[in-house]
């Protein structure tokens, strides 16, 4: 057995391990899973330390009665800006909104999926557990934007308070109706997707330095879904992308190595996890087309997010939601904000029409 293999070994055992956390949830318990058009909202925020989400429900009252369901961002320094202290404002507010939209809409109700951002959104305190923020890139298509710095998001330090702020947060809301969904963002760094972390020379140059490895990265990923044991009737929705090996100081695609995630996460939880993308696309890029595949074979739930509507080729509308309901999808998470093309751009008897297709496609019940 070669190292890489002991290594998948080990990370399968703890993968195994980190399950018998969660007790089993019979199907029955489960909230439905979402359906039909999901607005994923503005998410300008996380482009910057410290940024504010807005969670604006005006774009949907624009377009009454046409989604399934809104997103609904927080970010880590909202919710803890002290180790010991939790304020919800931000999640209260923005589900009182939905609230009033679903009185006034009772025939089209939203639901809503809880998604809570990390990375540079992180609380300064968290930056800091087991050392300084690290310094990192953003790249957009090869081009730095800017510096935002990161927690070291690998460390025990760090999971163990993100563990905690997850049963916190289950206490007081997975009872609650409204919320489907939670996002698993526990391995996050440069947005809400885990897989995804700064791949440019410089950044992982900071990480490495930092303590970062792939053996860590490995673990993170595979014991990200323990985090959310107190949420037992929520579904958890699982972004995936292509797994990368860096300790040889470049990226290297293993989408293989999320494969294996993922069958081991279909077979133990079933259809608690939502196995999604957030690229999904017509062009769909190569790189996502094998983790597609892989999601496609797991099956239901399912949810995609497409890939920025104004990105390098365009973006083929009609085509990407058929194809995601090919592939299984049960909803499509759509982007917000006429300026990067999102759905304020498109006709409403069409927004319609792909809110109706996909409401068949939810195929777990």
């Amino acid at each position: 057995m070669n190292f890489a293999d002991r290594v998948l070994q080990r990370v399968g055992a703890m993968m195994a391990a980190a399950m018998v956390m969660i007790p089993a949830i019979a199907e029955a318990e489960l909230k439905p899973p979402i359906s039909g058009l999901v607005s994923m909202g503005s998410i300008a925020f996380h482009r910057h330390d410290d940024g504010i989400p807005t969670n604006s429900l005006e774009p949907l009252l624009a377009r009454p009665g046409i989604f399934g369901a809104v997103v609904l961002n927080v970010t880590w320094a909202q919710l803890q800006p002290s180790p010991d202290h939790l304020d919800t404002a931000s999640i209260d507010s923005a589900l009182a909104a939905v609230r009033e939209y679903n009185r006034k809409l009772p025939a089209t109700p939203l639901a809503v999926t809880l998604r809570v951002w990390s990375g540079p959104t992180a609380p300064g305190w968290a930056k800091s557990l087991d050392g300084p923020p690290v310094a990192v890139q953003r790249v957009f298509w090869h081009q730095p934007e800017e510096t935002i710095t990161i927690p070291r998001f690998w460390s025990d330090a760090y999971r163990t308070k993100w563990a905690a702020l997850q049963r916190q947060l289950a206490e007081k809301y997975d009872a609650d109706p409204l919320i489907r969904e939670v996002s698993d963002t526990s391995c996050s760094s440069l947005s809400d997707e885990p897989f995804v972390f700064p791949g440019d020379p410089v950044s992982l140059a900071h990480m490495h330095e930092a303590g970062f490895t792939d053996t860590l990265f490995r673990d993170c990923l595979a014991r990200s879904v323990a985090d959310y044991a107190g949420w037992k009737t929520t579904r958890i929705q699982v972004t995936a992308n292509p797994f990368r090996r860096t300790d040889s100081g470049k990226p290297v695609l293993a989408p293989n190595e999320t494969g294996r995630i993922l069958s081991t996460l279909r077979r133990e939880f079933g259809q608690r996890i939502v196995l999604s993308n957030h690229a999904f696309g017509v062009p769909l890029q190569p790189w996502i087309a094998p983790i597609i595949d892989q999601i496609k074979a797991l099956g239901p739930p399912i949810s995609f997010q497409t890939m920025a509507p104004k990105g390098r080729e365009g973006l083929d509308w009609e085509n990407t939601i058929q194809a995601a309901i090919a592939s299984g999808a049960g909803s499509v998470e759509v982007w917000q904000g006429a300026n990067v093309g999102g759905f304020e751009t498109i006709d409403a008897q069409m927004l319609t029409k792909w809110s109706h297709d996909l409401r068949p496609g939810a195929a777990a019940k």
